[in-house]
């Protein structure tokens, strides 16, 4: 019976050996398991900080595109601005000379019909019918200086 009881003793320790060894790999595949969570909380908390470093950085871009298109429109604005300007004071100056030749045409028909008045007073060129011969272009450049100077005056 000693015998049997050895064998039962051996079987027992074999079995507590065994036992003992499954106990050391649940543990080891315990911590591994912890070990492969904690892996995948560092792996997500690593990813959800990549996609807001990715979020920030294309909104930095965009940004960037928004001052760039910003800056853009601004110097536009700026030659548009300075084109209106520009159309702005040729229209002064157009006008200006506008008026000056409005000016100058209302003088020429003063001095004109001044002219034809002293034309008319002195003797004129007279046909061989006896009547005072129409004005010609000419005829301001053959009237001496004083006519010049008085119909100046006169206006």
């Amino acid at each position: 019976m000693d015998d049997y009881v050895e064998n039962l003793e051996l079987e027992l320790g074999e079995k507590d050996f065994l036992i003992e060894n499954l106990r050391r790999r649940n543990d080891d595949l315990h911590r591994n398991i912890v070990e492969i969570n904690a892996e995948k909380l560092r792996t997500k908390r690593q990813f959800e900080q990549s996609k807001t470093i990715y979020q920030n950085i294309k909104l930095v871009i965009e940004e960037k595109h928004y001052i760039n298109a910003r800056q853009e429109a601004e110097e536009k604005v700026q030659v548009l601005l300075e084109r209106i300007k520009e159309l702005s004071e040729f229209r002064m100056r157009q006008e200006y000379l506008e008026r000056r030749v409005v000016d100058q045409d209302k003088r020429f028909e003063k001095q004109q019909e001044y002219i034809k008045k002293l034309q008319k007073e002195t003797k004129g060129n007279s046909t061989s019918k006896g009547k005072v011969a129409p004005p010609t272009p000419y005829d301001s450049l053959k009237t001496n200086d004083a006519i010049v100077k008085r119909a100046q005056a006169a206006v």
